[in-house]
């Protein structure tokens, strides 16, 4: 249980290339622990940080505490305290401001929040009898006959547990109050999000030059060849590699011996996400 303090203060490094440690800020949460990522102000903006010191008035150094902003809120992430070492030694060692240093251990995901969002489920208020017009009686019937551990689900899958053709009987349940909605923080797989990513992202029309580089590649037929693709960074160079692969991967479905596949090196280890997320979308396996 940590220790209560009249007022709790905590030492905040922001995500930002700034030197001289951390930050001191207000918490309107007695609870706060080290290591949890955080929303702060700083300047006229705000960003993210972790904490990496909590207690009382010990920690203002001479700080009026009047002047001393508050904590905007909290991310529900938590660096654990091992790492918080880790990133203090990296950042003696190669001279990198701690917040960088600590900003490259947190998953990209978590960053942007990617699988998680807010559903809202359906819960059966009763299961008393209700005078109802047609379709709705129809579907209220339909939904007291279900088993109390049917709920809470999405109003989707509600209607298909009753076969119902829309939405339109559950919605009007709703607002009748024989269902009442319930909203929730959930998280949803990796590949659920880059279908959506898929869904989402637009077909893009290949440069004169992408087009040669993926035709002279695939000119090279099943033989063993090396390319090297000149490119600075942004000028399309993962787009021929994806055009490459998904010509490769057409070829061999269509051949008597559809076994094989494409390796991706990726050079950088802080690119994995972005490039991982930008494969996964174009072939979803």
């Amino acid at each position: 249980m940590p220790a209560l303090f009249e007022q709790t203060f905590v030492r905040v490094v922001v995500e930002r290339g700034i030197d001289g440690g951390s930050l001191t800020y207000r918490s309107p949460w007695s609870d706060i622990e080290i290591g949890e990522r955080v929303h702060v102000p700083l300047g006229r903006g705000s960003c993210q940080g972790v904490v990496v010191a909590r207690g009382g008035d010990d920690l203002l150094d001479g700080l009026d505490p009047a002047r001393v902003r508050e904590v905007s809120a909290r991310t529900g992430a938590t660096i654990p305290e091992p790492l918080i070492r880790l990133a203090t030694w990296m950042s003696a060692y190669y001279v990198c401001p701690m917040g960088m240093v600590l900003a490259t251990m947190v998953p990209a995901a978590v960053k942007k929040g990617v699988g998680r969002r807010a559903v809202t489920l359906l819960e059966r208020v009763t299961t008393d009898e209700a005078d109802l017009p047609g379709q709705t009686a129809r579907a209220w019937d339909a939904i007291r006959a279900l088993p109390d551990d049917t709920f809470p689900l999405r109003a989707r899958d509600l209607a298909d547990r009753i076969d119902a053709p829309t939405l339109g009987p559950v919605n009007r349940l709703v607002r009748a109050g024989l269902l009442k909605e319930r909203v929730v923080d959930t998280v949803f797989s990796r590949s659920d999000a880059l279908r959506v990513l898929k869904r989402e992202s637009l077909p893009i029309t290949p440069t004169d030059a992408q087009q040669a580089a993926v035709e002279r590649v695939a000119d090279a037929g099943g033989t063993f060849t090396s390319f090297l693709l000149r490119g600075v960074t942004g000028s399309g160079k993962t787009e021929v590699y994806l055009r490459i692969i998904e010509r490769l991967l057409a070829d061999q479905a269509s051949s008597t011996d559809p076994r094989g596949g494409a390796i991706v090196l990726v050079p950088e280890i802080a690119l994995t996400p972005q490039t991982s997320a930008r494969f996964l979308a174009r072939f979803e396996s």
